[in-house]
């Protein structure tokens, strides 16, 4: 009898769950019912159920992807003990020990909601970022290239690096594909987080620093709207002349060197131009065709989220090791350089992506403390 009670006790901690609702999980109800007010009230958006067909898709793949390294963390423990206590686990605290946290039924589902809490900003972040122009139909674009150049001691960025480094084909296609690969580092990295090697504490703050990173950044977007240097400077080249057509003039039409025009034509960012031109034209059928978009969803600079992404993520990763957080930083100044070289952002815009990324980041760490109950 004591045996079969203590496998019952066994059972009932590796099945027991915490329902309690999670920081991020606050993060993505506010800013869903914010952003449906919005479609609703000022743009003919519907919510896209082939985005969210597409985001669950992910969200399986990246549940699916943690329980697989999971389990094989979790085979190697068992492996372990046999090789050092030279037989299996028998008693309860042992199993219990080798079983957490990839056997239990809480870790799976706290990485569902993880999943889908992010996951689901990010979706509702798509439809806000594709309606910015029915709700502020404003446009600071020379506001923003003249800050740069006044910031940077009269050097326009945009321009001095595409006329520095344009012309070294292997560098840019290197930006070009390290830039596009930005969307596998954060699943990636989230898959790396909901392992929770550091614990669940820092992966609970991981995972609210990110909804409420997405969540600022999506709002910004309707302050002081702008579609960077590759559209408000570069659209004679970057998007297709029967599509030139749009809601306003662009502002900036002069003090363009020539030389800079040549050098993005000729620049090897193949992914980078058929992405400004895919995107361009998802607004192009919204606005004046009135046509639903497909995945290609918004235009909007300022902030980078792209910056404010890996700045969010090289923070984490420094509280999970020196060797994750050397990487981290590689790769976010890879994103930085190739934010502006591939003229999809202004230096300003990395800049503020950078002031978000440390706000959410230590927001997170001051927020998010360890729950009553719950071993971290």
């Amino acid at each position: 009898m004591p045996q079969a009670s203590s496998k019952i006790r066994c059972y009932k901690e590796l099945l027991r769950l915490d329902l309690r609702p999670t920081p991020y999980e606050a993060v993505f109800a506010v800013f869903a019912l914010t952003v449906c007010t919005i479609l609703y009230t000022h743009s003919p958006l519907p919510l896209s159920w082939t985005l969210a067909t597409f985001f669950l898709l992910d969200l399986c793949k990246l549940v699916l992807a943690a329980g697989i390294l999971g389990a094989a963390i979790t085979l190697g423990k068992l492996l372990r003990f046999r090789h050092a206590a030279g037989g299996w686990p028998r008693s309860q605290s042992q199993i219990l020990e080798i079983c957490s946290p990839y056997l239990t039924l809480d870790w799976y589902l706290r990485n569902f909601r993880r999943g889908f809490s992010i996951l689901g900003v990010i979706y509702f972040f798509l439809h806000l970022k594709h309606v910015v122009l029915f709700i502020n139909p404003s446009n600071h674009d020379l506001f923003f290239w003249n800050l740069d150049r006044k910031l940077h001691f009269g050097v326009q960025p945009n321009i001095w690096l595409m006329q520095t480094f344009g012309s070294n084909g292997e560098l840019a296609l290197l930006v070009d594909w390290l830039y596009i690969k930005y969307f596998d580092f954060k699943v990636l990295v989230s898959v790396l987080f909901l392992l929770e090697l550091k614990g669940r504490l820092l992966t609970e703050r991981y995972f609210f620093a990110y909804a409420l990173l997405w969540s600022i950044g999506g709002l910004a977007y309707l302050v002081a709207p702008t579609d960077g240097p590759c559209y408000a400077i570069l659209g004679q080249h970057s998007v297709p002349p029967e599509l030139q057509q749009h809601v306003f003039q662009f502002p900036v039409t002069t003090d363009i060197p020539p030389s800079y025009e040549e050098q993005y034509q000729a620049a090897r960012i193949w992914n980078a131009k058929i992405y400004q031109e895919d995107l361009w034209k998802a607004r192009f059928d919204l606005i004046l065709n009135h046509r639903l978009p497909n995945y290609f969803y918004g235009i909007a600079a300022m902030p980078s989220l792209h910056v404010a992404a890996v700045a969010m993520i090289f923070i984490f990763l420094c509280a999970l090791s020196s060797v994750a957080g050397f990487f981290g930083a590689i790769y976010f100044l890879a994103i930085w350089f190739g934010s502006v070289f591939l003229q999809w952002h202004y230096a300003v815009d990395g800049y503020a992506g950078l002031a978000m990324a440390i706000f959410a980041s230590w927001l997170s760490f001051r927020l998010v403390r360890a729950r009553r109950g719950i071993s971290f």
